[in-house]
């Protein structure tokens, strides 16, 4: 089981993926720098339990530490850094629990967003989910993780397009969660593995075709839990996924 609260990390090269800005990139604003920090933790470039120090990334960055500084105190409101004595703050690691939790709840959400999509989807929203869909199945996507992921947010984003906003945003933070741990696990994964869920994007993709509102929430209820119990069983395969199953167990029959 790999304890993922805390994962260890080379300090000398943890901090590889700040590079320094252009001329014109230094005068960003401190939510642009919290947004370069905030995708490069969710990408896990920036693993748990790397420090981040606001002199190290301001000078990674060529910037001064003010908007650093801000910037990290963004993230700490977002619960994804923690604050640390001299300035400096770690990138928060992740457990079981929360897995579990965070699974479930876009279990309980994302179909919620669907359901409300596919009453309302046209002809023309049909084709451009299936068009997502193709883009996850070519042979370049197949050998490409990042060219499958592209088609694959889209495919999910199709999913949801008609749901309020404020439940497309909180459909959106789940995933960015969920995206966070399997880029943290992609090198454990041999080549290919993104395509284990192929069968199950037809099933939803064809459940929405035909505007079956129950069919598409068991399809993609079933797909999002299948991708955390796989997850949970890599990273701590003895911890008992209640929160997942008690989530399945809402779904329609």
């Amino acid at each position: 089981m790999i304890d993922l609260t805390d994962i260890s990390v080379d300090r000398d090269d943890e901090l590889k993926a700040l590079s320094p800005l252009g001329e014109e990139s230094r005068r960003m604003a401190s939510a642009d720098i919290k947004a370069m920090l905030r995708d490069l933790i969710m990408k896990a470039e920036l693993k748990p339990g790397t420090v981040l120090s606001q002199v190290d990334v301001a000078r990674r960055l060529g910037v001064s530490r003010t908007p650093v500084r801000e910037a990290l105190r963004m993230l700490g409101q977002e619960g994804l850094v923690t604050g640390e004595a001299n300035m400096r703050c770690k990138v928060v690691g992740f457990n079981a629990a929360e897995i579990d939790t965070v699974y479930a709840r876009r279990i309980l959400v994302e179909p919620l967003a669907a359901a409300i999509t596919v009453r309302t989807a046209t002809d023309a929203d049909v084709a451009a989910l299936e068009a997502a869909l193709a883009g996850t199945m070519t042979d370049e996507a197949h050998a490409d993780f990042d060219l499958w992921q592209k088609s694959h947010q889209l495919f999910h984003a199709r999913l949801i397009a008609s749901a309020p906003a404020p439940l497309q945003a909180s459909v959106n933070e789940k995933n960015a969660q969920t995206q966070r741990y399997r880029a943290l696990l992609r090198s454990r994964y041999p080549a290919g593995w993104w395509r284990r869920g192929e069968v199950e994007h037809g099933e939803i993709a064809a459940a929405y075709r035909e505007r079956k509102v129950n069919g598409v929430i068991q399809a993609l209820g079933r797909h999002i839990a299948r991708s955390g119990l796989e997850v949970l069983a890599d990273v701590a395969p003895q911890h008992e996924p209640v929160a997942i199953r008690t989530a399945v167990m809402m779904l329609p029959a």
